[in-house]
């Protein structure tokens, strides 16, 4: 939305929906989002609601969306900023009440959700559902670190769908035949990155070179993910992570002792606690293992033999074919080159001085391109 504003719904990725509401671009009036998911059979209306403005009246659309789509759906569940304060005993918030009860509509009890700098506090997020029986949990967090609206949350007994297994697109560097990827490597036409006539087409033309070669020697293949990345990974140790972020926000924003003191406890906590889970999950898959099993766990954790990793060149020389001066070039492109860049500027900048230590200063001078050719 232009000028600040805009509602959205994460959803999980494997869940069907489909989209059966949503506001026009309209600075001055209410936006929405209603999506229709679908949980074994039963039909469940997923909405969001904003008004951006206490002066804004909202009732009638609201009233005509919520009747026109309710009679084709099990369950509806509502959240949102309505700009409503319930707090007070107002016209407003009593339209709001009224309209609720006319449609069948519960709102689920909560404390003061917003928190001005400058004035009271108010009930301005609320959460609206036409099945409270189903509501398992409900709630609302503090989130003074990017926002003076508290994070409100519901917990819905409702049966999801069994999670289905992601797939990625990957490619297999393991299998790659590295004398055959070196031949062709070798055989293939680079004329084409050095006759082209910008920076953009060069490295467009080296890109579809490369991803030709690894096309033949390591398509793309689909893998399904089975596993979690940190099966050891506990809501315990997701609640701690989340206290040591808090705490790091809290210390860019203070930068007292007490909080730089409480951010590293933390930190070392949450890092000690996480390395002895990782330890314990390690343990328990290699206790009493077969040998077979034993191996292929041991390979997803990084540890066993690679097929060809020793073939691939390492750090050091990878980086000295790039900072080394050529050897052999072609004498036409180098006279081309210094003629070329000889038409260019030349600056009168002062010389870059590195200090070292402190011990003495490096005065490096500009190297030119024909010391290097």
């Amino acid at each position: 939305m232009v000028g600040g504003g805009g509602v959205a719904i994460f959803l999980r990725w494997d869940i069907p929906y489909e989209v059966v509401s949503q506001s026009s671009p309209n600075l001055n009036g209410p936006e929405h989002l209603f999506i229709k998911i679908s949980l074994h059979h039963t039909k469940v209306l997923l909405g969001v609601y904003y008004s951006p403005s206490l002066h804004v009246n909202y009732f009638d659309s609201f009233d005509n969306i919520i009747s026109e789509l309710r009679p084709n759906f099990d369950h509806l569940i509502i959240m949102g900023d309505f700009n409503t304060c319930l707090i007070k005993n107002d016209c407003r918030s009593k339209m709001l009440l009224s309209l609720l009860h006319s449609l069948n509509l519960t709102l689920l009890p909560l404390l003061p959700t917003h928190f001005p700098h400058n004035g009271p506090p108010s009930l301005l997020d609320l959460i609206i559902t036409s099945s409270p029986d189903l509501v398992q949990s409900h709630g609302q967090f503090c989130a003074v670190a990017f926002s003076s609206h508290d994070l409100i949350y519901a917990s819905f007994k409702l049966r999801t769908p069994k999670r289905r297994h992601r797939v990625v697109l990957r490619r297999n560097f393991d299998a790659v035949n590295i004398e055959a990827l070196q031949n062709d490597l070798r055989l293939a036409d680079w004329s084409p990155i050095f006759t082209a006539s910008d920076v953009d087409s060069k490295v467009a033309a080296f890109e579809h070179l490369i991803l030709s070669i690894y096309d033949k020697h390591a398509p793309v293949q689909q893998v399904r993910l089975k596993h979690s990345p940190a099966p050891w990974l506990t809501m315990d140790l997701k609640a701690l992570m989340s206290r040591r972020d808090r705490a790091k926000i809290r210390l860019r924003r203070s930068s007292t002792d007490s909080d730089r003191q409480s951010y590293i406890t933390l930190r070392n906590r949450c890092n000690k606690l996480c390395r002895q889970a990782r330890r314990r999950h390690i343990h328990s898959n290699i206790e009493n293992c077969p040998p077979g099993r034993l191996w292929n766990y041991l390979r997803t954790i990084g540890i066993g033999k690679r097929q060809c990793g020793d073939n691939f060149p390492n750090l050091n020389e990878i980086n000295l074919s790039f900072v080394s001066p050529p050897v052999n070039l072609n004498p036409v492109i180098k006279q081309e080159t210094l003629a070329s860049l000889s038409g260019f500027p030349h600056s009168h900048d002062d010389p870059f001085t590195l200090a070292v230590d402190d011990i003495s200063s490096l005065e490096l001078s500009a190297v030119t391109v024909s010391d290097w050719i």
